[in-house]
């Protein structure tokens, strides 16, 4: 027994004395200052794919509010690019309210559900498009086709 406790003592010391040794005041070996490349080598463009977090998906749906808070659009503004809703730099294909949302239970098979909300009270839909008009929904602020966040709930 008494060996058992002189063992652990002494690994308990060793181990003490290893985590003191390792640790130290000085600075990190790399610069803190690091800024990106620049020239050839710099990223010229950010383009994320994926599925419904990638997209923006927020209550039970997609709209523009939910949309700018989607990571990629806050990895791009993290990364110095400009994430301005009508910016060329990263461009999203933004969803006007009511939005397009995944709620099917007694709509119309020729309407599509907005996203939900809630009204202090209960939970209801924002609202209800046609089939036939939810390319109105698409809000065109003169963003170039060529979108940078790919994302597509359900993907």
């Amino acid at each position: 027994m008494r060996n058992k406790v002189i063992f652990t003592l002494l690994s308990l010391s060793a181990l003490l004395a290893f985590l003191v040794i390792g640790c130290s005041p000085d600075h990190p070996g790399h610069p803190t200052d690091w800024t990106g490349p620049t020239g050839p080598s710099a990223l010229t463009s950010y383009v994320a794919i994926g599925n419904s977090l990638t997209a923006g998906f927020m209550d039970a749906g997609l709209i523009s509010n939910g949309q700018l808070n989607s990571y990629p659009r806050l990895i791009a503004g993290q990364m110095g690019l400009n994430i301005a809703k009508d910016s060329p730099e990263f461009a999203q294909p933004y969803i006007a309210s009511p939005g397009i949302g995944s709620t099917t239970t007694g709509i119309p098979a020729d309407q599509v559900a907005g996203v939900l909300h809630w009204d202090s009270n209960s939970i209801s839909l924002l609202g209800l498009t046609p089939l036939d008009d939810i390319e109105i929904l698409l809000e065109k602020p003169g963003v170039p086709t060529p979108y940078n966040n790919l994302g597509v709930p359900g993907a």
